[in-house]
């Protein structure tokens, strides 16, 4: 029986199984109706199923437990596990020990949750649990011959610093954390140097446990140590979690899940390494408001970038009790919106978190009785069918363009520069990548570096060494000069001219560049000296519109003065390109026409979002309309730079029934209506 896990999916037998697969917690539904709700599941389209196991509903009593029913039907997670079998199911096992999941405890017993995870008293009250559930799921392994085919390690592992942070030495008596710094540090003379404290011994020491307000080092490399600290506990927990699990006979892959967050404390790249899979939580308000948008955006993009793909552990299909508040009511539209956004940002898959109803959660496809909830139904089911349709772990993303995001942003580090940038990048319609320089992914044509003075130098190294083999690398108005330990670095000395100032000068520029201009609204202007290479060069234009008599004066002073905006630079067989205004859509999309970066695919009116993938000859365009209106939306394909020659090419709406023939010359000029937060999904086929 051979199981192997891949980019999104698993390949069992020799058969690749996406992994699309819905929650449901069987202890929490009547036995009774375990068949009733698996075989709605089956009927909806899925064919993997998912579940946590709580620890403390299973222990009967200190040491006993409970996994066939004998005390409760529903604790029969044996006879679960058999059922889904019977019914074709292939499953992911969560056995915790923690779980969450709105349960007394978040899965362990009193006596466990005492400790924190890395503590020796933590793993010998886990230990003869493990032992115990791991017996009841070897059986069942697919490699055993049953339908188990991954195992959750933990949920969302966290040392939770707030609870236990006594007991890890962050406050009070020593403990881990200077354990930790010892082995970092190796001397208290060290330490100091690096914190700029004064402390006599490692023990003394404290850390900050939020940003310093200053954000200046080497106040901030205490704050970093401490994210550092808490990323280390993390991976130490996995490996000590996974291992035990190992020697009491789990031989199928395993994964771990995170938290919503740029991978945070559940460091994706460092995870990676220890198991075969990660997978990232993912809830949204209804219907996806705009900020939701760019955070589903940003960590959907991280996580790519990171580890390669990205999967969703728990991708939210309702919402638990009190939280409820905060999202509103999840109504029809949103899990179509929500799933078909995901995947336009780059997720191959996902587990519906909860598919079926339970206590403490509303607005579930699947009730607790097996019948479905048919304002929410179709949703779901049209949804399967266009994953099953475009398969989206086998798509290629289509673009030029990257965004270097910083590892410091994932520590809480807001960034308004970055932001700025991020949002304008999804306002102009641009499709792109992260950049992760810790993984290597994903450097592109275009180079966006718009983050802190501040960088390892190792990266700052590898940005450089994307340049000389022929990227364009653009500094949003400042260039890292600093590493994360605070020292001066030279990577970029030579190319990055000093700041001559920065004014603060709204209003509208004729900016000159390669050639080409444009008029470009800022909020501020950074002028450099010394420049080197090509000069940018910002005319005003005006200070701003004159709305009264007075404001004419404004006007006439200041049209034609002229600022040096930044550089473009020769670096091997790159460019290296700073410029100091603020980054706005326009000012982007001005940037890839300019530097003559190509863009594959952009939407012509506000609110619409594009982005183009290919697959086996084949083109997938997602449209998204992120408004609250109905738009006519104009999709312009760049079928030169795509090279697409063929006669004749074909646009159909994936399961949607429209269709369009003709010479690559339509692509150039889509046009079609598109309701209110809604997406189409187009196959481009050429032929001919």
């Amino acid at each position: 029986m051979s199981l192997q896990v891949k980019e999104g999916y698993v390949i069992v037998n020799g058969k690749r199984i996406p992994l699309l697969s819905g929650e449901f917690h069987y202890w929490r539904v009547p036995k009774e109706n375990w068949r009733k709700v698996l075989m709605r599941i089956k009927e909806l389209g899925l064919d993997l199923v998912s579940s946590y196991v709580p620890w403390n509903y299973h222990e009967v009593s200190k040491g006993k437990y409970d996994f066939k029913g004998e005390t409760s039907p529903q604790r029969d997670l044996d006879g679960f596990l058999s059922l889904t079998e019977e019914l074709g199911f292939l499953v992911l096992i969560r056995p915790g020990p923690y779980i969450y999941s709105e349960w007394p405890n978040a899965g362990p017993p009193d006596y466990a949750v005492r400790y924190h995870r890395l503590h020796d008293e933590f793993f010998k009250s886990a230990e003869p649990y493990i032992r115990a559930v791991s017996e009841i799921i070897s059986p069942h392994q697919h490699t055993r011959g049953g339908n188990v085919v991954l195992l959750q390690v933990d949920n969302e592992i966290d040392p939770w610093t707030s609870r236990y942070g006594r007991q890890l030495g962050l406050r009070g008596e020593p403990g881990l954390f200077h354990e930790w710094l010892k082995e970092k540090y190796e001397s208290v003379e060290n330490l100091n140097r690096a914190w700029g404290t004064r402390y006599r011994k490692i023990t003394e020491a404290r850390p900050l446990e939020i940003p310093p307000p200053s954000r200046k080092f080497p106040e901030l490399r205490r704050y970093l140590d401490f994210c550092e600290f808490r990323e280390w506990c993390v991976v130490q927990i996995a490996k000590r979690l996974t291992k035990m699990f190992r020697d009491y006979g789990i031989e199928i892959p395993v994964y771990f899940n995170t938290y919503p967050t740029l991978g945070t404390p559940q460091n994706f790249i460092k995870l990676k390494e220890v198991a075969d899979l990660i997978g990232i939580d993912i809830y949204m308000p209804n219907m996806v408001p705009w900020d939701s948008l760019l955070h589903l955006s940003a960590i959907v993009r991280y996580m790519r970038a990171s580890i390669g793909f990205a999967w969703s552990a728990e991708f939210g299909s309702g919402i638990w009790h009190d939280w409820h508040y905060k999202t509103g009511v999840i109504g029809p539209g949103h899990h179509r919106y929500m799933a078909l956004l995901a995947m336009m940002f780059g997720l191959v898959g996902w587990n519906w978190y909860m598919l079926v109803n339970r206590d403490n959660w509303y607005f579930s496809p699947i009730n607790e009785w097996g019948r479905a909830r048919w304002e929410l139904w179709d949703d779901f089911k049209y949804v399967i069918e266009v994953y099953k349709e475009v398969m989206p772990v086998n798509l290629e993303k289509l673009t030029e363009t990257s965004l270097v995001l910083p590892r410091s942003l994932a520590y809480n580090l807001r960034d308004d520069l970055w932001n700025a940038t991020f949002s304008s990048l999804h306002k102009a319609g641009i499709d792109f990548e992260l950049y992760v320089p810790e993984s290597g992914r994903y450097a592109k044509k275009l180079i966006i570096y718009s983050g802190p003075e501040f960088l390892k130098e190792s990266q700052q190294e590898l940005l450089m060494k994307e340049v000389k083999k022929g990227a364009t690398l653009v500094f949003m108005n400042y260039a890292p000069r600093l590493s994360d330990e605070g020292g001066s670095t030279e990577v970029f000395k030579g190319y990055v001219p000093e700041v001559a100032g920065v004014y603060s000068v709204p209003g509208r520029y004729e900016v000159k560049l390669s050639g080409k201009s444009d008029i470009i609204t800022s909020e501020y202007v950074v002028a450099y000296e010394e420049v080197r290479g090509e000069p940018i060069i910002a005319e005003r234009y005006e200070l701003r519109r004159g709305r009264e008599e007075e404001d004419i004066i404004d006007v006439e002073v200041v049209k034609g003065e002229r600022y040096v905006i930044g550089y473009v630079t020769k670096c091997g067989n790159g460019r290296i390109v700073t410029i100091g205004l603020t980054p706005s859509p326009k000012l982007l999309i001005f940037l890839h026409d300019a530097l003559n970066v190509p863009l594959y695919v952009r939407p012509e009116v506000s609110n619409i979002l594009a982005a183009l993938y290919r697959d086996d000859g084949s083109y997938y365009l997602f449209v998204a309309n992120v408004s609250n209106e109905e738009k006519g939306a104009i999709i312009h394909l760049d079928t030169d730079s795509l090279g697409i020659s063929s006669n004749v090419v074909r646009v159909e709406e994936v399961r949607g029934g429209e269709v369009l023939k003709g010479s690559p010359e339509i692509l150039r000029r889509l046009t079609f209506w598109i309701p209110a937060k809604s997406i189409k999904v187009f196959r481009i086929t050429p032929s001919g």
